[in-house]
């Protein structure tokens, strides 16, 4: 990992622990089209998570991620790569969309999660940090204007 994108994200990172409370092991959320992403690129991603945050971290899924990645193609693929991260249960419906799942895990403010997801246009949500793949690298997304304005308060 580049030393610049590192410094970045371990800056970045520090906002979230100081003003949000993270610390480790850092519980990380996984997206549909993320694990599909580490698939298609090969990648170890609990070592580079490693390096990342810079301490122990846990990967979750949950269900309706799961259930979701059942509906494409290479779903078996997909699903043995689940089978290495552990479940975080939900308490909702079954009718929840994976994104809308990962959103009601974020607002259980008991336990700090950060996501990891490939399409984070529309994510906002202060004091969630954002993870995304480009291209074979796993990238810590700069904290939200939200965050920053939260942590300036």
């Amino acid at each position: 990992m580049k030393g610049r994108r590192l410094k970045r994200a371990h800056k970045a990172l520090l906002l979230f622990k100081m003003t949000f409370g993270f610390r480790a092991p850092y519980h990380i959320a996984l997206d549909g089209d993320f694990i599909s992403a580490l698939l298609h690129y090969k990648i170890d991603c609990i070592e580079q998570m490693r390096k990342l945050f810079g301490g122990n971290v846990q990967l979750f899924v949950t269900p309706c991620i799961v259930r979701s990645l059942k509906h494409r193609a290479d779903s078996s693929e997909l699903l043995k790569i689940c089978k290495q991260f552990g479940m975080h249960h939900c308490s909702h419906p079954d009718t929840y969309t994976s994104r809308r799942c990962l959103m009601a895990l974020t607002e259980d403010r008991g336990r700090r999660f950060a996501l990891a997801v490939q399409n984070h246009d529309d994510l906002t949500i202060p004091g969630v940090p954002l993870l995304h793949m480009n291209m074979n690298v796993i990238v810590f997304e700069p904290p939200s204007k939200r965050s920053i304005e939260f942590s300036q308060m």
